[in-house]
């Protein structure tokens, strides 16, 4: 079974590809730095609960789209 944060990872890098958005596009957006961001798509860092907000409300998605392979 994957661990939370690779599979968190892999949703948020297929979601913020299906959409179009680059590291910098969504770094702007969320204020989250783009370095950051790759490193949770890689699933290198976890993202504590605030952050995993603001990458939510800058995707448009709910945290169930980042979790679904979990629920």
């Amino acid at each position: 079974m994957d661990n939370i944060s690779k599979v968190f990872g892999r949703n948020l890098r297929q979601i913020r590809t299906n959409k179009g958005l680059t590291l910098e596009q969504i770094e702007k957006i969320t204020d989250i730095t783009a370095f950051q961001i790759g490193r949770y798509e890689r699933g290198i860092a976890s993202a504590n609960s605030r952050t995993i907000v603001k990458l939510c409300k800058g995707l448009g998605v709910s945290p169930n789209k980042l979790f679904k392979r979990l629920i």
